[in-house]
């Protein structure tokens, strides 16, 4: 079940950096409580944004979708 779980984490977070105009590879990590994604990419302000906006945004839309996927909510971080 954690395995499918991380396979569909894996293809959201895919399909969202796909849209996004750089290049990255992520990680994808997961316990009981919470999803963790580590991402590294040559233009990490892209992602983060001002004052961490992009990324806190960036981490509810992936834990949405991840839910109505789901039906669980385990936050991303």
């Amino acid at each position: 079940m954690a395995e499918e779980k991380k396979e569909i984490l894996e293809k959201i977070v895919e399909t969202i950096l796909s849209k996004i105009d750089t290049s990255a590879s992520f990680k994808v990590s997961n316990d009981d409580e919470h999803h963790q994604i580590d991402i590294e990419t040559t233009n990490p302000a892209v992602l983060i944004g001002y004052r961490g906006e992009n990324l806190q945004s960036l981490q509810l839309v992936i834990s949405l979708i991840f839910y109505h996927q789901t039906n669980t909510w385990q936050p991303v971080v």
